[in-house]
């Protein structure tokens, strides 16, 4: 099934970066395992967790950045360098719009531009 897409804006650089409106059940079972294989220990009754690297979750981002965004600017070669490499304001608005889609808010109806 070929994936619908997202243009989106960003509001800094206007870089117009293209994402995929969804993701399906494998991919989204490969960004849980990172942080499932990450060894992590929590307690429900310490009420804390232990063991989050900062690394782990920039691999969970770059596998996320890696997954959904097709393109920015019209290049498709190391997105995720591309996204890293943006204004942190717009790095951040990228972030929050995979983020939506990794969480499965909206579905394929989110439209932007």
């Amino acid at each position: 099934m070929d994936k619908t897409t997202i243009t989106i804006t960003t509001p800094v650089d206007k870089k117009i970066v293209v994402l995929k409106s969804f993701i399906n059940g494998r991919e989204k079972r490969a960004l849980t395992s990172v942080f499932l294989n990450g060894e992590i220990d929590f307690s429900a009754d310490a009420k804390n967790i232990k063991g989050i690297k900062g690394s782990l979750i920039e691999t969970a981002e770059d596998l996320s950045i890696k997954t959904i965004v097709i393109s920015v600017d019209g290049k498709s070669d190391d997105v995720v360098n591309a996204v890293l490499n943006m204004h942190s304001q717009d790095y951040t608005f990228i972030i929050g719009e995979i983020n939506k889609i990794t969480a499965d808010v909206g579905g394929e109806e989110v439209k932007k531009n």
